[in-house]
């Protein structure tokens, strides 16, 4: 009897601790389901229930990536990313990009820095998002940061003999990015990446189409409105009907992926295939980077990530989420630590919620490959997409 007791004890005992590694353990695996690829079907379980997710990979190469943002332009209230991707018929697989402003009166920008073709969509200036930049050339570097876009301006009417030679370059400022020594800036170039309208008032604004100077402005004006770009010089004027040049130059931090003895590159805008943004970095050569540990990201959301493994796979991820007896969401820790264990060496975050979205074109069609917790793809300024013509991973 006494054994009979101690043997139905033990499994009470049992019960409880698998009851309580149930409920509160840290359980969280992922299957991965597919064989032909690019894309692959994720399903799982984390301790609050069910995950869906998917999986695309690539061979990484710099001159396959492409930036996609809304038919329109940013100066519209954008389109889904099928919309985006329906817009461009070299596009196979894209999934959304980085957090954007939801709330500038103008568009909904990124808050990240897009480059694609030579083309700046989208410049905030230096900070600790990451950022992966692509050269025409193939030469490729994730980083902890985003990086500074210079510019170069030379006028028959204004000059200015600075440290590289004839004219200065300065950092292409926008102005959502407050952080700024403003008693070094002397020109400020407000683009069409840039959604403000100038301040006239703030000293000697012109309006700049096709390197040819319009007019000096006299009340505030859109860029993309007037039809080009606004050239606000603290000192100096310009003079109306000047030719004008504008290049503009990426600074490529080649000492943070092989040391202090490396020399920095200045890159022409021209010569530069891809930049995209986002943050935070995750994973960062193989270790786990900063991620944010606030309210949001202690709590299970969609999320969409973007990184390379060991075996040089460009590889994106989406989890659904906020979807009961479907998909629950992911949090931040559980896919680092996935991702590690899956051979990533690089994982930077991109925008999560309702925003998270996967598109591919199959043929003429286009079809949205996870389930958006909106019920359909957001509305967003900006998308990362693989191009049509650079194949996929067959493995």
């Amino acid at each position: 009897m006494k054994k009979v007791k101690i043997f139905l004890l033990g499994i009470v005992v049992f019960a409880l601790f698998f009851i309580s590694f149930s409920a509160f353990g840290s359980t969280f695996y992922i299957k991965v389901y597919g064989k032909g690829g690019p894309i692959y079907t994720l399903k799982g379980k984390t301790p609050a229930g069910s995950l869906v997710g998917y999986m695309a990979k690539f061979p990484i190469s710099p001159t396959c990536l492409t930036v996609l943002t809304p038919p329109g332009g940013f100066s519209q209230d954008g389109v889904g990313l099928d919309k985006m991707v329906e817009a461009r018929s070299d596009v196979y697989v894209a999934i959304n990009g980085d957090l954007f402003n939801r709330t500038n009166m103008y568009f909904k920008a990124p808050i990240g820095t897009y480059v694609a073709d030579g083309h700046i969509y989208h410049y905030v200036g230096a900070s600790t998002r990451g950022s992966f930049i692509g050269l025409k050339d193939g030469r490729y570097m994730w980083m902890r940061g985003q990086p500074y876009i210079y510019t170069f301006l030379e006028s028959s009417c204004y000059t200015d003999n600075g440290p590289w030679g004839k004219g200065d370059r300065w950092i292409l400022f926008n102005p959502e990015n407050g952080q700024h020594d403003w008693s070094k800036v002397k020109v400020v170039i407000y683009t069409e990446d840039v959604n403000e309208y100038i301040d006239a008032s703030w000293g000697n604004a012109y309006l700049v189409r096709d390197d040819k100077v319009v007019g000096r402005l006299t009340s505030p004006t859109n860029p993309h409105e007037a039809g080009g770009m606004m050239v606000v010089l603290k000192d100096g004027e310009l003079c109306s009907g000047d030719s004008i040049s504008i290049r503009s130059y990426v600074r490529v931090p080649w000492s943070e992926w092989f040391g202090d003895n490396t020399p920095d590159e200045y890159v022409p805008i021209e010569d530069v295939s891809v930049i995209f943004s986002g943050g935070p970095m995750l994973i960062y050569k193989g270790d786990k980077a900063d991620f944010w540990t606030d309210d949001y990201h202690t709590k299970r959301h969609p999320f969409s990530f973007i990184g390379m493994t060991k075996d040089f796979k460009l590889t994106m991820l989406v989890f659904d989420g906020r979807q009961n007896g479907y998909s629950n969401g992911v949090l931040t820790s559980e896919v680092i630590d996935w991702a590690m264990k899956n051979g990533f060496v690089y994982l930077l975050a991109l925008d999560s919620g309702g925003s998270t979205v996967m598109v591919e074109r199959i043929g003429d069609d286009v079809k949205v490959v996870n389930r958006p917790s909106d019920g359909r793809p957001r509305p967003m300024p900006v998308g990362i997409g693989w191009k049509s013509t650079c194949g996929s991973d067959r493995p």
